[in-house]
């Protein structure tokens, strides 16, 4: 089934320029087009889009909805995502449909089980009794007793089929049916239940007396037989045309009751066809799919069903379709681990003897720093899975590793490549001692002078240039992660 559908479809699909259908997927989407759409161009051509232009991959926390693309051939097939909700699967309907076509063979046969001239035997018509016989015979055949048993056995499900139709369709027009014109088919016009039982009533009531009638036809024919005269012949002609009677009866109301079964199982049939609809994908009309939570790698899968057969559970997997695309998650800090150099800060002061002399002295605080750096990519608000949406940093805040945090800071901002490293540079804070006007480094003071009372903490401002690394972005190059593998239908992870 699945090399037959693949085969048509692209027979039809020939007849359309692929490079064409490509490069246009995604002018079709005419809604929707700030969220994700997937469109499907049957067989097996899928484009993802986003503001008329074409995507690589999906972004994680966006609506994506799925298109399908009229193609050649298309038409020919209903298609629906895998694994998502939509029709009942067992309704019954196909089953019940099959009864009511058997019970309607049945009633024709019935209808149609009269003998034909060329076999009819008239030996021993000579009497007015043989005469009936024969004229009974020629009603009430073996195939008229075959098809009576089998009408008799499954003539209730005529009433109990019509009023699951009814249902069905009373409650399918009040709802949002994807696909007025299939329910129409199904429901205008249908059999009322009540009249439709009225009429099996009768059936039934025929049908007994047929019976009775040919038990008392059999027990006459027994009595003729053991008294040969006229009498008894008259009586059992007379009871032979009653019986006749009845069962032409009855093969009047099978062939009324033929054309409401058929009548029915086309009903049923064709509720069933529409009922599969529910869900099924309809040209250039966008259903949501879901939103992704997380990144991986997400399997669409589409059911293809040929319209007008049944749809059989063992053909499904091989008319599917499948799709794999990233799903990319939203990554808009980096932490990074570099060094960097600081400049353009003052000595830091600090009191020294030197020849029995109290000088003060400056140390230089421009020197090579580790740091931990957190940076923010602010493009990826806009472009979340560009590649270089990520280039530039800012703001960075580095967090010193190698001096006090609580009175280094670092600032600023830099370029960089995404899972791999940066540079970056800005302000550096500094809070320290600075001297008091009056003071200067060489100076001399008193003995009994402290660095206390010569200074007063200060915030200094320098600058820094740093070169770091992703240290979990190089892990990655080297062992890969291994992302999920998530149903595009619900988002699960399968």
């Amino acid at each position: 089934m699945g090399r037959w559908m693949s085969r048509v479809l692209a027979a039809g699909i020939a007849l359309t320029s692929s490079s064409a259908l490509a490069s246009n997927a995604c002018d079709a989407v005419t809604s929707r087009d700030k969220d994700t759409v997937i469109v499907f161009a049957p067989p097996s051509t899928f484009t993802i889009c986003r503001a008329a232009s074409e995507e690589t991959d999906v972004v994680t926390g966006r609506r994506v909805y799925l298109q399908l693309a009229p193609t050649p051939g298309s038409s020919m097939f209903r298609f629906r995502v895998h694994g998502q909700a939509a029709e009942p699967r067992l309704t019954g309907l196909t089953r019940r449909a099959n009864d009511v076509k058997t019970l309607a063979a049945a009633l024709e046969d019935l209808a149609h089980s009269s003998a034909h001239i060329s076999s009819l035997s008239i030996g021993g018509a000579g009497t007015a009794a043989g005469a009936a016989r024969a004229r009974y015979v020629g009603i009430v055949t073996p195939d008229f007793s075959d098809a009576f048993a089998r009408v008799r056995q499954r003539i209730d499900d005529l009433g109990e089929a019509t009023r699951v139709v009814r249902r069905w369709c009373d409650e399918l027009k009040h709802s949002d049916f994807p696909d007025p014109g299939e329910l129409r088919v199904a429901c205008d016009g249908v059999e009322s239940p009540e009249d439709v039982t009225k009429a099996t009533a009768r059936f039934d009531s025929e049908s007994a007396a047929f019976t009775n009638a040919r038990d008392l036809a059999r027990e006459a024919m027994i009595a003729s037989a053991a008294h040969d005269d006229e009498a008894t012949n008259t009586a059992t002609a007379h009871t032979l045309d009653l019986a006749r009677g009845t069962a032409e009866s009855l093969v009047s109301r099978a062939n009324e009751l033929s054309v409401v079964a058929r009548s029915l199982a086309r009903r049923l049939a064709a509720l069933r066809i529409a009922i599969s609809t529910i869900g099924s994908l309809r040209p250039n009309t966008p259903i949501y799919l879901t939103s992704y939570g997380e990144a991986g790698n997400a399997l669409l899968r589409i059911d293809a069903i040929p319209v007008g057969v049944e749809e059989d559970a063992r053909d499904v997997d091989e008319n599917q379709v499948s799709f794999r695309f990233p799903i990319v998650g939203r990554h808009y800090f980096d932490i990074e681990i570099g060094a960097g150099v600081t400049g353009g800060m003052p000595l830091i002061p600090s009191i020294t003897t030197n020849n029995n002399a109290r000088v003060i002295q400056g140390n230089d605080v421009d020197q090579f720093v580790a740091l931990a750096l957190v940076e923010l990519e602010p493009l990826r608000f806009a472009w979340p899975d560009k590649p270089l949406a990520g280039l530039l940093r800012f703001p960075v805040i580095g967090i010193p590793l190698s001096r006090d945090p609580t009175q280094n800071f670092f600032v600023g901002g830099g370029i960089g490549w995404t899972g791999v490293g940066s540079i970056t540079a800005g302000p550096y804070l500094l809070r320290e001692l600075s001297l008091l006007p009056g003071h200067a480094i060489g100076d001399t003071v008193d003995q009994g002078t402290t660095l206390s009372a010569i200074t007063e903490p200060k915030v200094n401002v320098g600058f820094y240039v740093a070169a770091s690394i992703d240290i979990v972005g190089l892990f990655r190059l080297f062992v890969p992660e291994h992302l999920p593998a998530l149903d595009a239908s619900t988002g699960r992870v399968q």
